[in-house]
């Protein structure tokens, strides 16, 4: 009896100490993102939104129009051509925070984005270090500033829709989850701001001009909150159009049946977002998808699979700190009592048995609730 007691003791406390180690430092972090990302591969790719379209600064592109930058015009010559086949939204996952060196360009540009009235812009919250000179002394402190088309907003006299293009990023700099809104903190406020303390994302400014009544709900349902994104797939898995065919009204592809559809057919209604994915540009992000061609996804993507989600409810749910803990303590507690009142190949089995079965629950939550509960640990 004794000796029962001891092995108990022992064992709660290094269920304790585990729970220590689990919690306070980061490796329990990384293993579980890790596993997260295993579970998408499991899982393979889903359908895609068909009410989302990529306009692709491509590599096809570059050698077709020229190198970066373009003349603005072509960007106005896009709206325009887009406006006419009836988009719904058109967003570019680009950052026009200066004038060209054509100003006729430019406003050109910008009268195409007024008359249609449905175009969003793309700006970044950006880093930065600003020289403090006090006392005698001189430190550097970080600060954080916003850049922005303010020039196309006074060509419009404010009358413009942008949106922060940063997205949130783990410690393994992997992108997993989704934001609709940033606090500003000591960031001046721009003409976009809710109440001068929050910046609405590139997201969720497109989502307003897709359809209003969902952003509203949307943003009242998560506002600063983060939410676990729904990766369709790897890489390439939206549908992706070349700049340069649209720019030049090129004919499309025939479908499968040998059908060649028209613009129209392909726009209409649809958000269109345009941003670059040639390997130049470095625009690309690490996701849970690490299988595939390539183990990065071009931005414009992952802004796709932001409104895909959201649209369409199709977040995962993250387990609690609380639920996890649990958990931990009850597997820990059970995997004591089997080695405790069975001989050793008997308590790994019946551990290895309840590994397995477990494992199964985790990814039937996973893959038929889209709910994230820890794997490794328990």
């Amino acid at each position: 009896m004794k000796q029962t007691i001891i092995k108990l003791v022992i064992g709660i406390v290094l269920i304790g100490f585990f729970l220590i180690g689990y919690n306070f430092t980061s490796i329990g972090t990384i293993i579980e993102a890790k596993l997260y990302d295993t579970r998408f591969d499991i899982r393979g790719s889903r359908e895609p939104s068909k009410d989302i379209i990529i306009l692709s600064i491509d590599n096809f592109s570059l050698e077709d129009l020229g190198t970066w930058p373009w003349p603005r015009s072509y960007h106005g010559k896009i709206v325009n051509h887009l406006k006419t086949y009836g988009a719904k939204v058109v967003a570019f996952d680009v950052i026009f925070n200066t004038l060209s060196r054509e100003p006729e360009n430019d406003k050109m540009f910008a009268e195409e984005i007024r008359k249609s009235g449905n175009v969003v812009l793309g700006s970044m919250l950006t880093g930065a270090e600003y020289s403090k000179v006090s006392s005698g002394s001189n430190t550097t402190e970080p600060s954080e500033s916003i850049a922005l088309p303010e020039y196309y907003e006074e060509m419009l006299n404010g009358k413009i829709n942008y949106g922060l293009a940063n997205f949130r990023r783990d410690s393994d700099k992997s992108v997993r989850w989704g934001q609709l809104i940033y606090p500003l903190k000591d960031t001046m406020p721009t003409s976009q701001s809710i109440n001068n303390e929050w910046e609405p994302t590139f997201a969720l400014q497109v989502l307003k001009q897709y359809n209003s009544e969902l952003a509203k709900n949307v943003q009242e349902k998560y506002f600063d909150k983060p939410f676990l994104l729904n990766f369709a797939g790897p890489a390439h898995t939206y549908k992706t159009i070349s700049y340069s065919n649209v720019l030049k009204r090129l004919p499309l592809e025939a479908d499968e049946n040998g059908r060649q559809k028209t613009y129209q057919e392909i726009f209409k209604d649809k958000i269109v977002l345009i941003g670059a994915t040639a390997e130049i540009f470095h625009d690309t992000l690490s996701t849970p998808f690490i299988s595939g061609d390539t183990a990065q996804m071009p931005g414009v993507e992952v802004h796709a699979t932001t409104l895909d989600t959201i649209i369409n409810s199709l977040e995962y749910h993250r387990a609690s700190a609380t639920t996890n803990t649990i958990l931990i303590i009850f597997m820990g507690l059970l995997a004591l009592v089997l080695f405790t009142y069975l001989n050793p190949l008997l308590g790994f089995g019946a551990m290895s048995l309840l590994a397995i079965v477990y494992s199964g629950i985790n990814l039937f939550l996973f893959l038929q609730q889209k709910y994230w509960l820890d794997w490794a640990a328990p």
